[in-house]
C-alpha cells in the first residue's frame, strides 16, 4: 500500500502547555512588563566571579539563605540584568495574573515547556498532536454512534 502525504494547518482554540516535567526556578528567571526573561547562568557565574564585591556579597547572602527570604533571589535578579538565555512574550491571561498576584510571582517556580535541545526552541511533539487528533476523531464517531438526546 502507497502511504500518502497530507500537509494540514492546526488552528489552536485553546492555550497549549506541553512541558518537559521541570521548572523554573525563582532565580531562574525575571519577569519584566511582558517578558519572562531565562537566566543565563553562566554569564551570571562569569560576572559574579570576575567582581569580589559582588563575590563576597553573592556569598554572604547565600550563607544567610532560608527559604523564606527573598534577599538572594533578588540579588541574583538585579545582577543578571541583560544576561538572558532567552526571553518568552507574555500573553494577556499571564499578564492579568501578575497584576491580580504581584507577591506571588517571582516566588513560584514555574512550569517549563518542552524545548529542542539542538536549537533550544519551543516545539508540539509529533505524539501530542496524534493524541489530539485522535482524541477528535474518537469524539466524532461517538457523536454519530450515541442517538441524540431529545430536548
Amino acid at each position: 500500500m502507497k502511504s500518502k502525504t497530507f500537509n494540514i494547518k492546526l488552528k489552536v482554540l485553546t492555550p497549549i502547555h506541553i512541558g518537559d516535567g521541570s521548572s523554573y526556578d525563582p532565580t531562574d528567571y525575571i519577569i519584566d512588563k511582558n517578558e519572562m526573561h531565562v537566566i543565563d547562568h553562566d554569564r551570571f557565574i562569569q560576572k559574579i566571579n570576575s567582581n569580589k564585591t559582588l563575590y563576597d556579597d553573592f556569598l554572604g547572602r547565600i550563607k544567610n539563605f532560608t527559604p523564606k527570604s527573598i534577599g538572594l533571589i533578588n540579588f541574583i535578579r538585579e545582577q543578571s540584568k541583560g544576561l538572558y538565555r532567552y526571553s518568552l512574550k507574555l500573553d494577556k491571561k499571564a499578564l492579568e495574573y501578575i497584576e491580580n498576584s504581584p507577591n506571588e510571582i517571582g516566588r513560584a517556580p514555574i512550569d517549563k515547556f518542552i524545548r529542542n535541545p539542538f536549537n533550544d526552541t519551543i516545539y508540539i511533539p509529533g505524539s501530542s498532536i496524534k493524541g489530539a487528533l485522535r482524541s477528535a476523531i474518537i469524539e466524532v464517531i461517538f457523536r454519530k454512534l450515541l442517538p441524540k438526546e431529545e430536548a
